[in-house]
């Protein structure tokens, strides 16, 4: 199976969300820029778990000490196949902000999902249609069952080349083209604005193992914006994202750790600066995962 990092919209794995195309729905990686890597959407569960709980914090320095603050919940459940099932989202004091459940057909796909506020009542939803095993579109629909938005996508010898996003009317909004290298594995995504005009280019290289070695942030005339670089230990497990900028000097650093089970139990976010003639990593944003394990 060929794996998309998604920027515009991401599933999850950990909490569900679809970024653009759900506009309530949680947001992705804790401090995540339009640009930044999403490890969480990225990383599929090791160990299958009956819930998982992330806590997002917000970090605050206090006379050269740091100290985080519960600023989010998101409960996350999982039937026994491992699929999500409900995404439930709670401020710090527990109380319910808003929750997203997830359908699936006969043939295990997710085929619908939909949003309830605190009271209950449906914000949104959306229904997903497959053609030969693959996901052809996406509709999203407002609250009172109006079609808001549909996602397109187009596959060239079953893999994922087109994925365009259209508003009610039928007028587009963005486009990504997707292009791959010889091992069939993403090479290049090219992301368009609805008049053709392109946005964003995101390169990805791969090491020996396969796995991504970096993604390199393109403009509109390919200079090169930011790079993410990857770092794994030996047993292939990602370590640490290390963000350039276009000069190539290090800007920030997502430090990844993870359970016994080798599912991710924290994600400490770091920005890098030289301040007082020295270069110093300043924490930014924190991000912990609970789970259980119990069936």
């Amino acid at each position: 199976m060929i794996v998309h990092v998604r920027f515009r919209k991401s599933v999850n794995f950990y909490g569900g969300f679809m970024k653009k195309l759900l506009i309530i729905a949680f947001a992705g990686l804790i401090g995540a820029s339009s640009f930044s890597y999403d490890i969480v959407s990225a990383t599929q569960l090791k160990t299958k778990a009956k819930t998982v709980t992330q806590t997002d914090f917000s970090i605050a320095s206090k006379f050269g000490e740091y100290f985080r603050t519960p600023s989010r919940k998101i409960v996350n459940s999982y039937d026994s196949l491992g699929r999500v099932t409900e995404s439930s989202e709670f401020t710090p004091r527990d109380v319910l902000v808003n929750k997203i459940t997830s359908s699936y057909d006969s043939m295990g796909n997710l085929s619908a999902r939909a949003c309830f506020d605190s009271d209950n009542k449906k914000i949104w939803n959306t229904a997903i249609t497959y053609k030969d095993g693959l996901k052809s579109e996406e509709s999203e629909y407002t609250e009172n069952g109006t079609l808001k938005a549909k996602t397109i996508y187009t596959y060239t010898d079953k893999i994922l080349t087109d994925e365009s996003y259209y508003n009610a009317e039928g007028g587009l909004i963005w486009k990504i083209i997707y292009k791959y290298n010889a091992a069939k594995k993403l090479d290049v995504e090219y992301e368009y604005s609805g008049d053709g005009m392109l946005d964003d280019e995101r390169r990805y290289s791969y090491n020996d193992a396969g796995l991504i070695d970096s993604i390199s942030y393109h403009d509109e005339t390919g200079n090169v914006k930011l790079k993410d670089v990857f770092r794994y230990s030996s047993d292939k497990t990602l370590n640490e994202v290390t963000t350039y900028n276009s000069e190539n000097k290090i800007i920030k650093r997502s430090v990844v750790k993870n359970d016994t089970s080798g599912n991710i139990s924290r994600i400490t976010v770091y920005n890098v600066a030289k301040k007082f003639g020295t270069t110093v990593n300043e924490m930014a944003d924190m991000t912990e995962f609970v789970y259980d394990y119990a069936r």
